[in-house]
Parts: structure tokens; sequence; C-alpha cells
């Protein structure tokens, strides 16, 4: 099934306007039973996903499909896989992702196979369709984890070849040291800091690559911290901040807060197809929210009611933001 999905990567289309590309980490804390009111936080999130992203856009449809966007799903762990490409809004694709909320999670969570991956996805899309990232995660990358240090080229995040077992500070249970001098690394500790910022950066670089090879005005990026407050998110809030059209959304372990969270992503699907036609994708004079001159009592009454509506100005910073 993999490799059929992986073969769909080349399979770029102008018959839909949005493909929605959704990374959902996949590594063993994902299995932890600590959010009230689903069994895991992997099935908080698979869940939500089929209740609260592709549901509400299916309720007010008659045959049960949207034709103007796709859905592809990347599972992160010490390795990206592309388990869904370009499902459209349906009722298949609600069923499948329901169905996927005992998928086994394991390992760590890579960060930089599955933006790879995603960046996969997009590059091969129509000059117009617009290109959404919506990144899962409960906590930080741990690609470092199997990294050399640049100075030394010793993998310092790896268990010592020479050295016992040392108590952990944070629960105090015996653990393997990590490697250390015996190992051939003079300074461990700053080289541990060193392999896990260039890393971090590296993830960083490549949401900036999304903006370069797709066009910064093009890509908006999601990133949804699903995980205890304690958990280091900066990453994923840098993430967010790379291109103009980001979100971050720090969620705790509130199953309420994720369903919100995604609403929020699946504001309108109406309102996508008026930010499409202030861009030309369609042309119907006086049909889209803003077709007003500036300047004129009919632009001034547009402007208030898209105040009231939280519908952003034509062409504004954030017309995609929300939108599916």
């Amino acid at each position: 099934a993999d490799a059929d999905a992986d073969a769909a990567v080349a399979g770029g289309t102008d018959a839909y306007q949005t493909h929605v590309v959704v990374v959902i980490d996949h590594s063993g804390s994902m299995r932890r039973n600590d959010v009230v009111g689903a069994k895991t936080r992997q099935d908080a999130v698979y869940r939500c996903l089929a209740e609260d992203f592709v549901r509400p856009q299916l309720a007010h449809e008659r045959s049960g499909t949207v034709g103007s966007a796709v859905v592809s799903v990347i599972t992160m762990s010490t390795e990206a896989r592309l388990i869904m490409s370009r499902r459209p809004l349906d009722w298949n694709l609600y069923e499948e992702l329901s169905g996927r909320r005992y998928t086994p999670a394991q390992s760590h969570g890579y960060y930089r196979p599955a933006l790879e991956k995603a960046l996969a996805l997009m590059r091969v899309e129509a000059a117009g369709t617009r290109l959404q990232l919506i990144f899962f995660s409960d906590g930080a990358p741990s690609d470092h984890g199997h990294e050399p240090c640049p100075r030394h080229g010793v993998f310092v995040w790896q268990p010592s070849l020479h050295s016992g077992q040392v108590f952990r500070k944070k629960d105090g249970k015996r653990a393997p040291a990590l490697a250390n001098v015996h190992d051939g690394c003079p300074t461990p500790q700053q080289c541990r800091k060193l392999v896990k910022a260039v890393t971090e950066q590296e993830c960083l670089d490549l949401i900036s690559k999304f903006g370069d090879v797709l066009g910064r005005d093009r890509v908006t990026v999601h990133t949804v911290a699903f995980g205890p407050a304690k958990e280091d998110f900066v990453v994923l809030q840098k993430m967010a901040n790379v291109l103009p059209r980001g979100t971050f959304h720090k969620l705790g372990l509130n199953l309420g807060g994720l369903r919100t969270a995604l609403t929020s992503l699946t504001h309108s699907h109406d309102a996508t197809h008026r930010c499409r036609r202030r861009e030309g994708h369609a042309s119907s004079e006086g049909s889209c929210p803003g077709d007003g001159r500036r300047g004129t009592p009919g632009y001034r009454k547009q402007r208030n009611l898209r105040a009231r509506r939280l519908d952003p100005l034509p062409g504004g910073p954030h017309a995609w933001q929300v939108h599916v």
C-alpha cells in the first residue's frame, strides 16, 4: 500500500484547488493514555481529524463529496510514510481516518524525513493549486539522536561505548550514559547542544525551502503541539513563523482544544472559493466580498461585514490562514 502511495507523489493535477498535507506524529509517546476522552494521543488526533476536519465540510454536501480539495497523510517516526495520497474530501476519507486511530506508534519522531516527503508531494502540483501543511507532534524533533558531532564526529546522543549507567535527573531512573570524553568527544555537553541546534535549524531551513520552491505566499503552515505543557515546542512554533502564512497551536493534552483548532482550520469551504475568485480563478462581478471599489459606500459596507465575520480583506496576509 505504501509503494502505491509513494508512486502517487508524481500525480500533480489541476483538477482540485487545494492540497492539504497532514503530518501525524507516530512516535512511541503517541501511545500514551493521558488524554481525557480518548484512548491514546494518536486516537485523539485521528478521531478529531475525521470528526472536526473532514466531517464539517461534508455536512452541507448532499452528494457527500467536496471536489475542490484533496488530503494526503504522512506518518512520522524514525522514517516518514505516505499512507494516503490526494484523497478527496469525502466520506471514504472520513472512514479511513477513523479506522486508523489504533495504528501502532513507535520509536522517535524525526521531523526532517516527514518534511522532505511533504515537500516532494507538493512540488509537483499545478501552479494554481493552494498548498497547506498541518503538522502534528507531541514534542520536539528527535532527529539529533543519530547525528554525529560536527566537531569530533562522535554520536554524542548515543549511549557511551565505555561508560556504564547513570541516574537521570528528570525521573531518578538508571539509564545508559551518553557518549563522553571516553568516546573521543572532549566537550560532550557542548557538542550535544550543537548537534541539537544544527538539526533543529535544518527543520526550519526545510520550511523555508517550501517557500523558495513553491512560493512563500502559496504555502500555509499550521503546526499543532498536542502534548504536555512542559514539553519543548519551540521548534514547532518557529516552523509556523518561517513563512508569512503560518499558525501555531499549543493545545496541551486537551481534546476540546484539539477539536477547536481543527474546526478553525476548516473555517469555511465557501470562503476558499471567495479567496480564489479574488485571485482570478473565477469571475463573477459582485459575487465576492470586496468587489466594491475602495472608498465607495459599497466597499465600506462590505468591509464592515467582513470585520464582523472576521473575514480578511482581499489580498490580506492571512487570507488563506484558516481556509481549506
